[in-house]
């Protein structure tokens, strides 16, 4: 018994060293790198943030903002390469001969992709729903549609983008209130002294306005959201009976990291009568051979009260007394300018959009300047 359990200790022993020896003389299976940069192929400028995978593999690495990506450990031999990012259409590389220790530097270039997704409408109190889906009818003006800040006032933006929605100021002076009318056979007014109106419900970034949006500069509306009619109470309540107006202000996001913006506009225009009234300056009265004086029909010198109408009454006979515009002499052609400039940063800590403007107005009635 002794014996038999001695040689089967030992023969456990030397299995264990053959399976070391094997072990040591297996060679470490060869690796290397895949590195490079990702660009733009319009553009040049270099793409962060893209998906870079070894495919039929789990290697991969997500490349830096500057475009560079890296990606270690990667087996000898050929492979496939792909990259992938948001709004690129995905490039494929094959044949990526990677040698032992080695380190392949690749340089691609992907293409914008144009993609459009789906309209949803998010309220507090309904899960998201496709835009064509809703019970609501909301009408958004993004930015793209706003190219040119208005001079007329914020509210101004929507005139002739929004269907069902018209509006008009109670007089040319700036500050002038708006009358907004929101597909509804009622005209609504939105003050602009902050007393309580019927009017459809100003919303800034969340925040219900006091007052109206005359305060708000063109230059600082990111985009509007309109929704029409008594649906907006579902949302805000029965101040929103009359509508909603939803503005979302420019807080600096679109800038890259680091960047400033400044951005200036300038407008000048006339104000003037859009039609004038045409003037008679011939009648058909009889007068007399020099054509100077009313007659009768017996060629008679009359009074201008007891002139005559020819037979004919063709008004082919200039006026003998002066003729007088009266509207010319109470409107002017009243011109205007609005001057607007932005700045706005976009930096790790903080974004911000600051804007000033100034409107001037003169007066379309001569001596009452607007």
């Amino acid at each position: 018994m002794v014996t038999r359990s001695i040689w089967v200790r030992a023969g456990l022993v030397a299995a264990a060293f053959v399976a070391v020896a094997v072990a040591h003389v297996q060679p470490a299976q060869a690796q290397g790198t895949i590195a490079g940069t990702v660009r733009n192929l319009d553009t040049g400028d270099p793409i962060g943030a893209v998906q870079i995978s070894v495919l039929g593999s789990q290697l991969g690495s997500l490349g830096a903002t500057d475009g560079s990506f890296s990606v270690l450990n990667v087996p000898a031999g050929s492979h496939t390469i792909t990259a992938q990012r948001l709004g690129f259409q995905m490039v494929r590389q094959d044949n990526v001969v990677v040698t032992s220790g080695g380190t392949v530097t690749l340089q691609l270039q992907m293409r914008p992709a144009v993609l459009a997704l789906q309209e949803i409408v998010a309220t507090g109190l309904v899960d998201p729903v496709q835009g064509v889906r809703s019970p609501i009818s909301v009408a958004h003006v993004g930015r793209e549609q706003m190219p040119v800040a208005v001079a007329g006032g914020a509210l101004q933006n929507l005139q002739g983008r929004v269907a069902g929605l018209s509006m008009s100021r109670a007089s040319g002076q700036p500050g002038a209130d708006v009358t907004v009318l929101l597909r509804t056979p009622t005209t609504t007014r939105i003050q602009a002294d902050g007393s309580p109106s019927a009017g459809p419900l100003v919303v800034v970034d969340g925040v219900i306005l006091g007052n109206s949006a005359v305060n708000l500069e063109s230059m600082d509306i990111e985009s509007v959201e309109v929704v029409r009619g008594a649906a907006g109470a579902s949302m805000y309540g029965s101040r929103a009976a009359a509508g909603v107006i939803s503005i979302t202000t420019k807080r600096g996001q679109g800038l890259g990291l680091g960047q400033t913006q400044f951005s200036a506009t300038s407008e000048i225009g006339i104000s003037q009568l859009s039609q004038n009234f045409v003037l008679p300056i011939h009648h058909q009265y009889l007068m007399d051979a020099a054509q100077t004086t009313y007659v009768d029909a017996a060629g008679t010198p009359v009074s201008r009260a007891q002139r005559v109408s020819a037979k004919w009454q063709f008004q082919d006979k200039a006026y003998p007394s002066p003729l007088y515009d009266n509207l010319a002499a109470v409107y002017q052609p009243g011109g205007f300018q609005s001057h607007n400039f932005s700045v706005a940063q976009n930096s790790a800590s903080t974004n911000f959009q600051l804007s000033i403007s100034q409107y001037t107005e003169r007066g379309a009635l001569k001596g009452n300047d607007g």
